[in-house]
């Protein structure tokens, strides 16, 4: 498998199939297959707790395809949830199937899917650009970074033209993962993507973030910055004001229509990136 394939097989053990009763609480009838992943260790240290779906009788073992993830905000276990190659389920249908044991958490169904065309927005200073990288690593997606289109060695700028027809250049590829916000072209970028990340995290941890790189060479920037600039650091204490009510409608505005994936804390996103890699490690070694 590619990296850039997200049909990640994987083989789900069933320990407690359809029908059957929790070991703990006899009243917890399990209306849907229910087990784990053998050899994939979940951040609980116990093996990969797996929700099957579309499968209408009970069964001992099954291979199928990771088609989402549970995250819990109350629990350090995520659940996956795998269903049979070709098969399609909704975030409401998940849901809905998997209430009968998620209604005692606080938790999201994050899907996976073959994203192709990612944007990563939110206040400078969150971890955009470094779960950017960690993502192109992952999935092999070509990454592009705004600030480096802009941006020239010398501190100066590209006209308005030189930065619009490289931006148009880029998104008229199949592929790509772009960083970073610039509003006056921010809504173009989310009507053609396939996958947002917003990263909203609070100020302080922008503020921390932007000042713990300062003297280090980066990726996403053409120049070494010596000092914390501090009209940069006023725009950063002004995001929540001036930027994040434009994210905020334009997260709204497509949340029907594009995978929206935001992140409250970093680690929030390292552990989104563990499970995405996790997937597709699990599946690589299944299809060997």
């Amino acid at each position: 498998m590619g990296k850039n394939n997200f049909m990640n097989h994987v083989k789900v053990r069933i320990d407690r199939p359809l029908g059957s009763f929790h070991p703990e609480h006899q009243d917890l009838c399990y209306p849907i297959n229910y087990g784990y992943v053998e050899g994939m260790i979940a951040p609980d240290g116990e093996e990969q707790d797996a929700y099957l779906v579309g499968v209408d009788h009970p069964v001992a073992e099954f291979t199928g395809v990771l088609i989402a993830v549970i995250h819990r905000f109350d629990d350090v276990e995520e659940k996956w949830v795998v269903a049979p190659e070709g098969s399609h389920f909704s975030r409401e249908e998940i849901e809905r199937l998997t209430d009968f044991q998620e209604q005692f958490f606080q938790s999201e169904v994050r899907m996976v899917h073959h994203m192709k065309k990612v944007i990563v927005v939110g206040c400078p200073g969150a971890g955009k650009s470094t779960f950017a990288r960690k993502l192109r690593d992952c999935t092999g997606l070509p990454l592009y970074y705004l600030d480096q289109i802009f941006h020239r060695p010398d501190r100066t700028t590209v006209t308005r033209e030189e930065f619009d027809s490289r931006l148009q250049e880029i998104m008229g590829g199949d592929t790509w993962i772009i960083d970073g916000n610039y509003r006056r072209t921010l809504e173009l970028r989310f009507a053609a993507c396939d996958t947002i990340f917003f990263f909203d995290l609070p100020i302080e941890e922008c503020l921390e973030g932007a000042a713990s790189r300062i003297g280090q060479q980066r990726e996403d920037l053409p120049w070494i910055e010596a000092e914390f600039d501090p009209e940069f650091r006023q725009w950063i204490l002004d995001f929540p004001k001036d930027q994040l009510p434009g994210l905020y409608s334009l997260v709204e505005r497509y949340a029907e229509e594009k995978e929206i994936i935001t992140f409250h804390s970093r680690t929030e996103a390292d552990q989104y990136l563990v499970t995405l890699q996790g997937g597709a490690d699990h599946g690589n070694h299944e299809m060997r």
